[in-house]
């Protein structure tokens, strides 16, 4: 049942008291009229139920009228905030729409928490560096697997090819989303010999390593 209608003479009376009442109210209600021209509740949405409060240079919250001091977990929200900057950029749509919504809460959570946009922008600098460096060496131990399964074969070398196939592609598509071109096949092939020459390196120190058993088992018998 709606509340009874407010003439405007009434009004005038009861609108201070209620502004009173607002001045108090930590969560962002107010009142208005609604279309109907009833006083109702309303939630202001440009309002915060989180504020901060500075109390003996620490940061505290209040939440829910509870202060809450957070200031020791200022690293791992970084870390969260980073973390999520890159699933914001998978290529899995609903994955990067949750990450997307976490990195805007955290950021809001860590600005309030003294951390500036400055500061945030570092953050997601350096996290996509960490990630472009990550998937170039995944890349090259994608390569180095494929060179390998050629030189001394495998079973299901058909299958093993395809998977191989799929996560280079996989890997391409996720550095075009950080912001990097794809790797071009000029790219790929002087990865590849590089990682034949290090294969090649590996062989031989371990023929080195067989000889040297090989003649100790002889010395011994």
């Amino acid at each position: 049942m709606s509340p009874p209608k407010i003439e405007a003479s009434e009004e005038k009376k009861i609108d201070p008291l209620l502004r009173e009442k607002e001045t108090s109210r930590p969560f962002g209600f107010t009142w208005k009229r609604d279309d109907e021209d009833d006083v109702a509740l309303h939630v202001d949405t440009s309002q915060t139920f989180l504020t901060s409060v500075r109390s003996d240079a620490k940061s505290l919250f209040k939440i829910l009228g509870y202060k809450i001091d957070l200031t020791d977990k200022v690293c791992q929200f970084k870390d969260a905030y980073a973390q999520n900057t890159i699933q914001a950029r998978t290529n899995n749509s609903i994955l990067s729409l949750y990450a997307k919504f976490k990195v805007s809460a955290l950021g809001q959570l860590l600005t309030l928490l003294g951390v500036s946009a400055e500061d945030l922008q570092m953050l997601q600098k350096n996290a996509v560096i960490a990630a472009l460096d990550e998937n170039e060496t995944l890349m090259r131990r994608n390569l180095n697997n494929v060179a390998l399964m050629e030189i001394v074969g495998a079973k299901k070398a058909k299958k093993a090819k395809a998977m191989f196939r799929e996560a280079a592609s996989q890997l391409n598509a996720q550095r075009v989303l950080l912001g990097k071109p794809a790797f071009s096949e000029e790219d790929l092939t002087q990865m590849t010999m590089d990682e034949i020459q290090l294969l090649i390196e590996d062989f031989e120190k371990e023929a080195a390593n067989l000889s040297y058993l090989l003649d100790h088992l002889r010395l011994v018998n």
